[in-house]
C-alpha cells in the first residue's frame, strides 16, 4: 500500500507497506504524483505516475476516525 505522507519541496514523501506489514518511506519527484493527491491519500502506482485512490482514502479515513473515536473513549 502506498500512502502520500507529506510534500517537501520537488519532492513527495510516500510510505510504503509490504505485504508482511513492514513500512519505509521512498522519496519520488513530486511529477510523479497526480496533482490531485494530498497528503494522507492512498495511492496507486499505474505507468509509474502515483494516482490516489479515492475509495481506498475514503475507506482508510474512516477506519483512522473510528480508532480515534475509541481512543478517546
Amino acid at each position: 500500500m502506498y500512502i502520500l505522507d507529506r510534500f517537501e519541496g520537488e519532492c513527495a514523501l510516500i510510505e510504503v507497506t509490504d505485504e508482511n506489514g513492514a513500512v519505509c518511506i521512498i522519496k519520488v519527484d513530486r511529477c510523479l504524483v497526480s496533482d490531485n493527491s494530498s497528503e494522507g491519500d492512498v495511492l496507486i502506482l499505474n505507468c509509474g505516475i502515483y494516482h490516489t485512490d479515492k475509495d481506498a482514502t475514503i475507506q482508510r479515513k474512516k477506519e483512522m476516525n473510528e480508532r480515534l473515536r475509541k481512543l478517546l473513549k
